[in-house]
């Protein structure tokens, strides 16, 4: 028997946060994307994808993670009307000082 999940949730979103978390391994990279708010945490979307057959390091792995969570988020905060930068959650501190210098 299937189960239906109700989906429908009313966020007010002037008090809660956009959260990405990005990871990656040497089979997959993963991305979820969860709207908090004081103890409640729902899940948006998430993504996996395989990792490519080509040989890459885990900081371009992790920052391959990210570019997918960067273009999901530009996907989602239309439909949920934000107007806020998201928080980007990653185990990758070489990807993420990437990021920053490029800022």
């Amino acid at each position: 028997m299937a189960e239906s999940i109700n989906r429908n949730h009313a966020y007010d979103l002037s008090t809660e946060t956009i959260h990405r978390f990005v990871d990656a391994s040497i089979s997959a990279s993963a991305v979820a994307e969860d709207v908090r708010a004081d103890k409640d945490c729902n899940l948006i979307m998430d993504v996996s994808r395989l990792t490519p057959v080509k040989g890459l390091t885990f900081p371009h792995l992790e920052l391959l993670a990210t570019l997918i969570a960067t273009r999901l988020f530009d996907q989602v905060s239309p439909l949920l009307q934000v107007n806020f930068p998201p928080l980007l959650w990653s185990n990758s501190p070489c990807s993420l000082s990437w990021i920053s210098l490029n800022n």
